[in-house]
């Protein structure tokens, strides 16, 4: 009995101790005392804010720009679209040359057709004999069928060409002549108009491959081949008893994903192979090949699908929808489309062809691009405004039917941006560009005319010109002499280099302290005149200097790039500018320009998964598109905090509901910070997101070790209290906030 009452009175006395102990808990959750109180001013500086936008990029066959659920670009075998401006120098009755330094190889523009753009005989046409290079006086020269009308320098003429590329574009053939474009035969009700022969031999198989997530080695699986997927391909032979045999595999030791090999007869037939993909094995490339053995039987493709099985008919990826539906953009930007032509951007995936992107020295690339009703089905999919690159090039009658086409979707955006081309004064971009105001001036009034009379007054169109950043005088010239135009479009360059072997702490100063000087001489200008300004492609660029790639990469894609950038997404809104597009959605990495290396950018998101893995970045554009509403409103620290208040940026949202707040820190140390809400009748925020690491250089390349903290804020009164990490972020919204 001694023994039980002594038990008793232990347990009864620890029971008693954690009580005391859990109360004593319970008081250090009180308040803390703050470093730094705000109060929000009288006055909003911004009367309309509008939620970060993003580029949506170009679409890939390689890392995380592989958008769309057919993984096979060019999946109708069909040719390519080629155009270029040319800015005339000199001209007679027989040809009209370019200006010198923009020729191309001898007879490369035979039977274009050409049509006069600016001018006195703007709108006529005709067709190329004879280009070469260098003609009189040294310059490109273009010769006519027909006698030419009065063109005189700085004329403005588009060529166009369709060709049939051999090899096919974006597809690999093995061995010459074995696989042919066949431009009299195609499936039966197929929208597009040629199909591919293999033509194998008695020494030679027929072969063509795709390749897919070609960078796996250096970025990891892009793709993840699981679940159920199916294959799809029109096909015949030219002899009864015909063979195609089909492999997907990852070049890694895994078995394929699928061997069959398909029996063929005389007429065209649907092939459909379902599989199940199971994706073991190191990351590797992707591979479709198709192949034909026997020698003399001849086999005919057409309209190939590669793709998830219930995700068939519809024209992006799950994970990417479902990714930018978390970053919640305002506007989407497309891929600037600049050789492509009106036919081909609303063509459907059988049916499109692609389109040569060509740069200043001769470069050029193929791009198979998503199509405007695949960019407009996305918007309405995630509730995006879209932002449309009007190309140059583009006729009288193509800019009427995009014109058409808006206005069909007049009902489901609040805003449609268009933008005439993309960079105009960018000399990198001039076989696409007009880098001249009044020439430029001259054709973005015309174009904006027509597409506004078309779309009709139902359609909200926001037009925008762009300009360089970095010369204000020169992109205000380009708004002035487009006088339709309602503002102009440009974005600061952050962080642009990187010298090697800087200390942390003053790398880390680097990417917050940025002088944008520039920024607010071209606002003051276009708001002195009336116009609106947007920025187009706002990230880190950091590929000159001569620091190391893994110097950049640990800098740019670890936690306090998140926090910078919103930062200076913040110093943006505050600006006025509308909308504000990060730049892009994915993106694995890009080459540096001054060493040879490469350095993540440009991708908000490192892997679509699932799950979806955001970088820094792209955690940050969330975390601010989450309290982004209404009015925006500067905040003031108190006096006797003013000191603790250096390198906080700061800034309060009123939306007609509730108060939101965003808040990031550039110093090492963390701060506990009071914000007075006024006493409105606005409820005030309550909810808290913070970026959460350990190390400003930690990164989510391999694993997540940068992610969001929701916490209840503590609320005392009309003011709320919050600890800002080093290097942090925060947000603080409320459920009704948006």
């Amino acid at each position: 009995m001694r023994k039980l009452i002594l038990a008793f009175s232990l347990t009864l006395s620890v029971t008693m101790i954690i009580h005391l102990l859990g109360t004593e808990k319970r008081k250090s959750a009180q308040p803390p005392k703050p470093d730094i109180t705000y109060t929000i001013n009288n006055t909003p500086t911004i009367l309309k804010t509008e939620r970060i936008g993003i580029n949506l990029g170009q679409t890939t066959s390689y890392g995380t720009s592989q958008f769309l659920n057919n993984l096979l670009q060019n999946p109708g075998l069909e040719g390519q679209i080629d155009r270029i401006l040319v800015i005339v120098s000199q001209a007679n009755q027989d040809s009209f040359s370019d200006e010198a330094g923009w020729g191309y190889p001898n007879g490369e523009w035979n039977e274009a057709e050409f049509q006069i753009r600016t001018g006195q005989s703007a709108g006529k046409r005709g067709r190329i004999k004879r280009s070469v290079n260098s003609g009189d006086n040294g310059f490109p020269q273009y010769f006519s069928y027909s006698p030419l009308p009065y063109i005189e320098p700085n004329d403005l003429i588009v060529l166009t060409r369709v060709k049939r590329p051999d090899p096919l574009d974006l597809w690999e053939t093995h061995f010459s002549k074995t696989a042919e474009i066949d431009p009299a035969i195609s499936r039966p009700q197929s929208a597009g108009s040629q199909s591919l022969k293999l033509v194998p031999t008695s020494t030679l198989r027929a072969e063509i491959t795709y390749v897919a997530d070609a960078i796996a080695e250096r970025a990891g699986k892009g793709l993840q081949i699981e679940g159920k997927w199916r294959f799809r391909v029109w096909a015949k032979g030219e002899k009864p008893n015909g063979e195609l045999t089909v492999v997907f595999t990852r070049q890694n030791s895994a078995s394929p994903f699928f061997k069959s090999t398909l029996e063929l007869t005389t007429e065209w037939q649907e092939y459909v192979i379902d599989f199940t993909g199971h994706d073991s094995g190191p990351p590797k490339p992707l591979t479709l090949t198709l192949t034909a053995y026997q020698p003399f039987n001849t086999v005919w493709l057409d309209d190939l699908y590669l793709g998830k099985l219930d995700q068939e008919d519809v024209p992006f990826r799950k994970e990417i929808v479902n990714a930018i539906n978390e970053l919640s953009p305002s506007f989407i930007r497309e891929f600037p489309s600049l050789g492509d032509s009106w036919e081909n951007r609303v063509a459907s995936p059988q049916k499109r062809k692609t389109w040569l992107k060509r740069l200043a020295g001769g470069r050029n690339e193929a791009i198979y691009s998503y199509s405007l009703p695949e960019l407009i089905f996305l918007c309405k999919e995630v509730k995006a405004n879209p932002w449309i690159i009007v190309p140059p090039t583009l006729s009288n009658y193509e800019c009427q039917q995009m014109g058409y086409f808006l206005q069909e979707y007049a009902s489901d955006f609040s805003e449609v941006i268009l933008e005439f081309g993309h960079e105009n004064w960018n000399w990198l971009f001039r076989p696409t560009a007009i880098p001249y105001y009044r020439e430029h001036g001259i054709l973005a009034n015309h174009l904006f005319g027509l597409i506004s009379k078309a779309a009709g007054k139902k359609v909200n169109l926001i037009k925008l010109v762009n300009g360089q950043y970095s010369v204000p005088g020169e992109s205000i010239q380009f708004l002035n002499m487009a006088q339709t135009a309602d503002g102009l479009a440009v974005t600061p360059s952050l962080l642009p280099s990187l010298d090697r072997a800087i200390p942390d702490k003053q790398a880390l100063q680097l990417l917050y302290r940025q002088n944008f000087s520039q920024l607010h001489e071209i606002a003051r200008e276009v708001y002195a005149v009336d116009k609106e300004l947007a920025l187009y492609e706002a990230n880190f660029n950091t590929v000159l200097g001569d620091a190391r790639g893994y110097e950049r990469n640990r800098l740019i894609s670890g936690a306090a790039a998140g926090s910078a950038l919103g930062k200076h997404l913040i110093h943006f809104l505050f600006t006025g500018a509308r909308p504000i597009m990060v730049y892009n959605l994915a993106q694995y990495d890009t080459t540096t320009w001054e060493v040879e290396d490469f350095v993540y950018l440009w991708g908000i998101v490192r892997d679509f998964g699932p799950p979806i893995r955001f970088r820094p970045t792209g955690l940050a554009v969330k975390l601010l598109n989450q309290v982004i509403q209404g009015s925006m409103y500067r905040l003031e620290p108190v006096e006797n905090h003013s000191n603790f208040s250096q390198g906080i940026t700061i800034a309060a949202f009123r939306g007609s509901n509730s108060w939101s707040l965003a808040a990031v820190s550039e110093s090492d140390q963390p701060r506990t910070i009071k914000v007075d809400f006024p006493q409105d009748g606005k409820t005030i925020p309550t909810i808290t997101n913070s970026l959460q690491f350990q190390s400003p250089f930690d990164n989510n390349e391999k694993s997540e070790a940068v992610t969001i903290e929701t916490l209840d804020a503590i609320i005392k009164g009309q003011s709320v209290i919050f600890t800002l990490p080093a290097y942090g972020m925060v947000v603080i919204g409320s459920n009704n906030a948006l």
